[in-house]
Order: structure tokens, then sequence, then C-alpha cells
């Protein structure tokens, strides 16, 4: 027999057993480089093969035009329908549906278009055209499988990388929020320390305007100052200081009406 070849390696998925979802991200990731390494064995083993050269010796060298157009037509009709089915693979994949069903389907085009390809085969390269079928068939049916598992697994990693940034910026604006109450109480202290002074306390409207006015003048020049630069403290500065100028605004308002 002029062909003979044996896959040493199986690989197989279980789509209702998927349960990838309680592995981690590292995890998946160390999954989905294997499967990777799987993939490029399986497609230097078919390189080896040199199949588009064996499958075409099969052939007869006796088809006339007829035959061939038809050939032509199953080989094409084949394309499209395949097309079309590694398509909704890639899409239920990355949806993380089951696919068992698309994937079988795959196999029942590939093993239509040899089956429609039969009587095109030399009758005495029928049983190498049967053991190419075999292994082909087996080829595409593991490589399917992998690329099906690798976008899952890759799907599952970008999902989880979402939920842990969609975290990390829950928990930055929570940060934030407590924080700048925080900051807001600390502001009122001081505010109600320097109005409850009693050195303060005893002087004119005038004398603590005048004083709230001076203030007011260095704040704004350090708010000023704060908002040429682009660093992420500067920018809680100016927050501060548009929060203490106001505070301080509302303070000297108080005094000026009685």
């Amino acid at each position: 027999m002029i062909f003979t070849f044996l896959v040493t390696k199986s690989y197989a998925n279980n789509d209702l057993v998927f349960d990838d979802n309680l592995k981690t991200i590292k995890e998946l990731k160390e999954s989905i480089e294997k499967l990777d390494n799987d993939r490029k064995e399986l497609f230097n083993e078919k390189l080896d093969l040199n199949s588009n050269d064996l499958l075409m010796s099969y052939f007869r060298t006796d088809l006339n035009k007829q035959e061939l157009d038809l050939l032509e037509t199953i080989i094409s009709d084949y394309n499209n329908n395949k097309k079309f089915l590694e398509a909704e693979l890639n899409l239920k994949s990355k949806n993380l549906e089951d696919t068992t069903e698309i994937k079988s389907n795959l196999m029942d085009v590939k093993k239509n278009l040899y089956k429609q390809m039969t009587p095109f085969i030399k009758i005495s390269h029928y049983n190498d055209y049967l053991s190419y079928i075999k292994t082909d068939t087996h080829y595409y049916s593991e490589k399917t499988e992998i690329y099906s598992d690798i976008l899952k697994k890759q799907e599952l990693v970008n999902t989880k990388l979402v939920l842990i940034e969609d975290k990390i910026r829950e928990y930055r604006v929570n940060l934030e929020d407590t924080l700048n109450q925080i900051i807001y109480q600390k502001i009122e202290e001081k505010i109600s320390n320097i109005e409850n002074n009693p050195n303060f306390e005893k002087l004119d409207n005038s004398l603590k305007i005048e004083i709230l006015n001076k203030t007011l003048d260095r704040l704004n020049s350090d708010l000023d100052k704060s908002l040429l630069l682009s660093d992420k403290a500067s920018k809680q500065k100016v927050n501060i200081y548009q929060i203490v100028i106001k505070k301080i605004i509302e303070l000297r308002e108080e005094y000026i009406k009685k």
C-alpha cells in the first residue's frame, strides 16, 4: 500500500463537560498554549503527508470535460459549505455554546466530499484512497476540536480579564469616594477650628474678612500653580483647593452679612 499513516495523538473535548470556567486565567493560558502546540504538531504532520499531491495521484487520468466540470462543482460546493460551517463554529465557540453538532456537520461535509469523488478515483488506488480518507478525516476532526477549544478558552480569558478590570475600576471609584469623604471631613474640621479659634473669635468682623481674603488669595495662587501641572497628585490638590476655597468663601460671606 502506497499510503499508511497512524495518528498517535488523539484530542477530544466534550462540550457537555466544559469546566474551564473554574480555571484561573493562568491555567487557561497554559491550556491554550498546549492546545496551540498540539495544533502546530498536527499541522506539521499534515505537511509531511504532502496530501494534495498524494490525493491527485489517485484520480483517473482519463477524466473527460463533463467529469472535470462535475468534480469542480463538487469541490466548490464543499468549500462553500465548509466555509459557512467553520464560520458558525467560530461564532458558537466564541459564545461558549455547544459545538458538538456543528463539528459533526463539518465531518459529514468532508465525508460526503470523499464519497462524491469516489467515481473519479482509479480502481487500482481505491484502497489507498480509503486509507487517505481515514487519516485526513481524523486529522480534520482533531484540528477542529483543538481550534474550537482554543477559541473557547481565549474567550473565557477575555471575559475574566474584563471582569477583573471592572472590579478594579469599581474599587478605584469606591476608594476615591472614600478618600473624598475623608478629605471633605478634614476640611470641615479645619474650617471649624479656624472659626472657633479663641483668637479669631474675638476679632472684629472686618479683620476676620481681611484674614479670610488673604487666605483666599494664597489658596487661589496655589490652585493656579496646580492647574499648570498634569500629574495625578496635582489633580488631587486642585480638587482639595477648590473645596477649601468654596468653604472659605462661604465662611467669609457669613461675616460680611453680619
